[in-house]
């Protein structure tokens, strides 16, 4: 909740996907207005918590056992737990359960990740996507990115930030 009592993030209560501010309906389940903001404290969450926003309809082989085993650390005060698993078990999938349930961030440095989550059917409405300024092309000259736009270069009184 920001200082003035207004949520900047929304999920829905039905299906755990994240909301844009500015929506009244869920992208995913169609909901309509049952929107929380998640902020659970990952001391308290349960295994259920988390498995209930898992977004695929099934777990994959040793996902739910990593789940529990996660959870278990959280609650015996670990801060921080890093997933080290091979290629195709589904970090991704087990990080969204763990981010729709409380207040958490996912970072990668590899934008190949990010267009592939973005992609997935079952995570594209779990995040927001936010890359470095060179990611994204000029409003006002589209064959520059932003980092050396028209507004970096000429010292042009940009409207299109922020």
């Amino acid at each position: 909740m920001t200082p003035w009592g207004r949520s900047l993030v929304k999920f829905c209560t039905k299906c755990g996907t994240y909301v844009p501010i500015d929506q009244t309906d869920c992208p995913r389940c169609g909901a309509a207005k049952t929107f929380t903001s998640k902020q659970m404290n990952p001391k308290e969450m349960t295994v259920n918590d988390v498995l209930e926003n898992f977004p695929a309809p099934s777990l994959r082989t040793y996902q739910k056992e990593i789940i529990v085993e996660t959870v278990e650390s959280f609650r015996s005060d670990k801060k921080c737990i890093l997933l080290a698993a091979p290629t195709g078990f589904g970090k991704s999938y087990v990080n969204a359960a763990f981010t729709s349930v409380s207040r958490s961030f996912y970072a990668t440095p590899q934008l190949a990740l990010i267009d592939q989550i973005l992609a997935d059917p079952y995570l594209k409405s779990r995040y927001v996507e936010i890359k470095g300024r060179q990611n994204y092309q000029c409003h006002y000259q589209p064959q520059r990115r932003v980092h050396v736009g028209k507004c970096e270069t000429e010292d042009y009184p940009c409207t299109e930030r922020f």
